[in-house]
């Protein structure tokens, strides 16, 4: 092996490493991780599991990031008699980490 590609290896071990040793998490994976965030008594259910961002959903985040999670939207509890939006939450495909729990802002 070359010393050039040695050094491009350990250099960016990170991404050549990425897909050998950290598969993306599944689907199910994202489903439990978000019903472990969630605590709250306003939740009802899981109304929508999806890899791509609805077009009425508005959440704040970098772009790059919004193109590999899982949004896991929660139906809020209707008994409650207020105006409301969905709750989403972002997981990494990659990480399994929380990239955002918050409003969808699509209330209305």
């Amino acid at each position: 092996m070359s010393i050039i590609l040695i050094y491009f290896m350990l250099k960016n071990k990170q991404s050549c490493l990425k897909g050998l040793f950290m598969p993306e998490i599944t689907r199910e994976e994202a489903v439990q991780k978000a019903r472990e965030e969630i605590a709250d008594t306003f939740v009802k259910s899981i109304q929508e599991i999806s890899d791509i961002l609805p077009d009425n959903c508005r959440i704040y985040m970098p772009e790059r990031q919004e193109k590999s999670c899982w949004y896991i939207f929660f139906t809020p509890d209707n008994s409650l008699s207020i105006l409301q939006s969905t709750r989403v939450i972002a997981i990494s495909k990659e990480t399994g980490e929380v990239i955002y729990n918050g409003s969808a802002n699509d209330e209305g």
